[in-house]
């Protein structure tokens, strides 16, 4: 929080703006970055950066469990009554994520081969169950937010709206496991040809046999709708935000200036111009990473109401403690453990304890 201004400090001095928090994402990493390549990161100027929550080698195993469930489904006489297979618990070989005194810092990303929306029950349910587990892993480990690949197809497409229905649903489950962490949803900010998620899905089989479709044209609010489907069934919407995809090609102004039925702009002004600013640039990370430095700078900066609404911590309710029947994820034990009064208050406790005990045995 700012210090009022005060006679002899230069104008400006303690005028706080609106922070850019600048993260690092590799598509294709599949490890956890060590502390020291965790730094190296931190020093190019980036904020944080992202991290796989599950390896290749658990990627695997779910290809080989939907593999040799969708073969004993075909052979099955009665194939309704089969129940849906179980994804086995994660092991020491199925992740690189443990935790650390830095991954509070982190941003994981959940796998982008799951396949939430798939019209098969088998693929549907065991993308769930990897999502909730990972889910559920990264809250245990300390992680403070997720960012989860949103749905390949929007629900204005013939026969995907249950698609998108059941991908909201996930995401609401998933909110259950993991109550202190902040769900983002990765979408782009509308639905360019070509520039798709690459990792192959779960149900690639089933998205290879179907027959290519007419060119058509591009929908530029598909994408915000389905966003408006997935948010209206978060139960704590505070923590459930959108991660919007800048595309490289595209002139986004028509969806910038797109409004809500209240007539309120989709996005803030501050992130509006920041993107019509930054279109297609072709620059190094560290040199991209400056440039962003340079536009939070230009920004105006936060007014008396905004800095005392804005800039404070936005807290929300909790499920009260219990170490004796749950797993306390790793932060909670970070903050019990790092508060020094606790130390001081049992030396007293145990002082008082030690003053009784004597006095009795006397």
């Amino acid at each position: 929080m700012s210090q009022p201004y005060t006679e002899g400090e230069p104008a400006g001095y303690n005028e706080i703006r609106p922070a850019f928090y600048i993260g690092q994402h590799d598509s294709t990493r599949t490890e956890t970055l060590t502390d020291l390549q965790y730094g190296q990161v931190l020093n190019s100027g980036f904020s944080f950066v992202t991290t796989p929550i599950t390896n290749q080698h658990f990627h695997d195993r779910i290809v080989d469990l939907l593999s040799r469930s969708l073969a004993a489904l075909k052979e099955d006489d009665a194939p309704g009554l089969r129940p849906d297979p179980i994804v086995p618990p994660l092991t020491t070989e199925d992740t690189s994520l443990f935790p650390a005194s830095y991954t509070s810092g982190l941003v994981a990303y959940s796998s982008p081969w799951i396949d939430l929306c798939s019209s098969n029950h088998v693929v549907a349910s065991i993308s769930r169950q990897v999502l909730n587990l990972e889910v559920s892993y990264a809250n245990f480990c300390g992680v403070r937010s997720i960012i989860i690949p949103g749905p390949r197809e929007d629900s204005v497409k013939v026969g995907h709206g249950h698609g998108i229905a059941q991908y909201a649903r996930a995401i609401q489950e998933a909110f259950l496991l993991g109550t202190r962490v902040n769900l983002i949803i990765h979408i782009p900010m509308y639905r360019e040809p070509g520039l798709e998620e690459q990792a192959t899905v779960l149900s690639a089989s089933e998205i290879s046999e179907e027959q290519p479709q007419a060119e058509q044209e591009i929908d530029l609010f598909s994408s915000w709708d389905s966003w408006h489907t997935i948010r209206s069934h978060a139960p704590y919407f505070l923590l459930c935000d959108v991660g919007p995809e800048l595309e490289a090609a595209a002139d986004a102004s028509e969806i910038l200036n797109n409004s809500s039925a209240a007539d309120f702009p989709t996005l803030a002004e501050a992130a509006a111009l920041s993107v019509r600013e930054n279109k297609h640039m072709t620059l190094e990370h560290n040199a991209y990473a400056a440039y962003l430095r340079h536009l939070e700078r230009q920004q105006e900066p936060l007014s008396y109401l905004e800095q005392t609404t804005l800039t404070n911590f936005q807290d929300w309710l909790q499920s009260p403690l219990q170490p004796l029947s749950d797993n306390l994820e790793s932060v909670t034990y970070e903050v019990f453990e790092g508060d020094p009064v606790k130390y001081w208050q049992y030396e007293q406790a145990i002082t008082e304890a030690l003053k009784d005990w004597s006095g009795a045995a006397a």
